[in-house]
């Protein structure tokens, strides 16, 4: 345990002594920083890609089994925002537009995955922040909330 305090402490130090050296070439020192963001992109995309349809693969037999098929995507998203510890999620209403799925249905079906996720799973985002296409979208979510969350 204390050999790898020390070693804390002399990364620690040489951090320090590392400063004064860092600030004189700040500028490469940031362009190092967009350089390492954009190069981990790609991974961080794929990565996401393959946890996701992971996830998806676990939960999606017993929603379809409840009937609860189109949620499957917004729970991987919330799971996925759990085990990130994110402040907040963004819940899309996927494929009421062009795909004509009826908004009423898919605001109960969001609505009561959104609920039903935040009631029995420590770690749910403190802000579900859902994102509608127009105001008949969002005066069926309204209303969908009223019946399911009161």
């Amino acid at each position: 345990m204390f050999e790898n305090l020390g070693e804390m402490l002399v990364l620690f130090w040489r951090a320090l002594l590392a400063m004064p050296s860092a600030w004189r070439q700040r500028e490469k020192v940031f362009e190092q920083f967009f350089e390492i963001g954009n190069a981990s992109l790609l991974m961080v995309s794929i990565l996401s890609f393959f946890v996701g349809g992971v996830i998806a693969l676990q939960t999606a037999p017993t929603l379809v089994e409840k009937g609860l098929a189109s949620a499957v995507g917004g729970v991987v998203g919330l799971a996925i925002c759990r085990e990130l510890e994110l402040g907040s999620i963004a819940f899309p209403a996927i494929s009421t537009g062009i795909y004509g799925y009826p908004i009423p249905l898919a605001a109960d079906v969001s609505v009561r995955a959104i609920r039903d996720d935040v009631r029995v799973r420590e770690g749910a985002p403190p802000l579900v922040k859902v994102v509608l296409f127009d105001d008949r979208a969002f005066e069926a979510f309204v209303a969908a909330s009223d019946r399911l969350l009161t």
